[in-house]
């Protein structure tokens, strides 16, 4: 909270606003020189003028955060003007709410669209005469099932984002043993990664049994395989690793010694439609939701996902179920 009398002269500023806006002895001062925003200071000077409410959100450009500010005016002495008090409240979090909800909504939009606009294009050039040609005919027809099959994917994980993040599809707690789940993952990769020419190696360190959500791991897992077998060039070796967690708990990790990400990349690869090579993830039928999903459904059983990776040294994701799930055997 902010008070001025009618020249502007700070009369109170609140711990809370000191601390927030990092003000250093504001009272006694002009609101200029105590709070140098443009917006606040035009809301006040409302205030004073007309006597009457204003309200307005500012974004404040010392710390960054986001408050919406209301003036009141306050009678000042007997014969004197109306002063004028402020009230900050930090939207900081609803704001990045609606930036994410734009953002999806702009990458959403821009991801079916991509293939919307292929699909009609094939269809015309079909229309215009390229049915009564059966190769390019059959060629088309095969572009049109590869984007329709894209757009699926992608319209199957914003669903299956959406009820992670809605809380829709809740964990079913069981014990689990990890390193049966991640047998079972790498079983089911092996042939993908014989055809690419990749070595897919599984190990066990005798990883403890835990409470968790035996589906949501193996869901978890088959993502993380999925992308080290998709860009993981021939030749290379993915490693399927499951043990104890240093920490206490169990922990799963899938390494590759593929081309890696560089480190400017790494703290946004578990946003919703990040790709670190755009062109390459959508050439090979990326969503761009993988990894987002992989987070939303870890967070939802209590475990954390983290990764380290180096240019041309490979990647290394790391699945740890937390200590208070664990139950050894015996």
């Amino acid at each position: 909270m902010l008070a001025v009398d009618h020249h502007g002269s700070v009369l109170l500023a609140n711990q809370a606003l000191q601390d927030s806006l990092e003000l250093r002895e504001p009272v006694g001062r002009h609101y200029l020189e105590v709070v140098r925003q443009r917006e606040v200071g035009e809301l006040l000077e409302g205030v004073l003028r007309a006597g009457a409410r204003r309200a307005d959100e500012v974004e404040m450009l010392r710390g960054g955060r986001a408050y919406a500010v209301t003036g009141v005016p306050f009678p000042g002495p007997e014969g004197q003007p109306s002063g004028a008090v402020l009230t900050f409240h930090d939207v900081t979090e609803r704001h990045r709410v609606e930036r994410v909800r734009r953002d999806f909504v702009a990458n959403a939009s821009h991801e079916l669209r991509t293939p919307l606009t292929s699909i009609r294009g094939f269809v015309e050039a079909l229309e215009d005469g390229a049915m009564s040609e059966p190769g390019t005919a059959h060629r088309f027809l095969g572009k049109i099932r590869t984007h329709a099959d894209r757009m699926a994917s992608l319209v199957s994980d914003l669903l299956e984002l959406s009820r992670l993040e809605s809380g829709e599809r809740a964990p079913s707690w069981q014990t689990v043993a990890p390193g049966e789940v991640a047998e079972e993952v790498a079983a089911s990769f092996a042939g993908a990664a014989e055809r690419k020419g990749l070595s897919l190696r599984r190990s066990d360190r005798g990883a403890p049994t835990v409470v968790s959500d035996a589906d949501r791991l193996r869901q978890i897992l088959e993502n993380l395989v999925e992308n080290a077998v998709k860009y993981t060039p021939a030749g290379g070796r993915i490693d399927i690793t499951s043990g104890p967690a240093s920490a206490g708990g169990a922990e799963l990790v899938v390494a590759d010694d593929g081309p890696g990400i560089s480190a400017e990349h790494l703290p946004r690869i578990f946003e919703r439609f990040y790709r670190v090579d755009k062109a390459r993830s959508r050439e090979m039928g990326g969503t761009g939701l993988g990894l987002s999903i992989v987070k939303h459904l870890a967070e939802g059983m209590g475990a954390v996902v983290t990764v380290e990776s180096h240019p041309g040294r490979g990647t290394t994701f790391t699945v740890r179920l937390p200590p208070g799930q664990e139950r050894r055997p015996g």
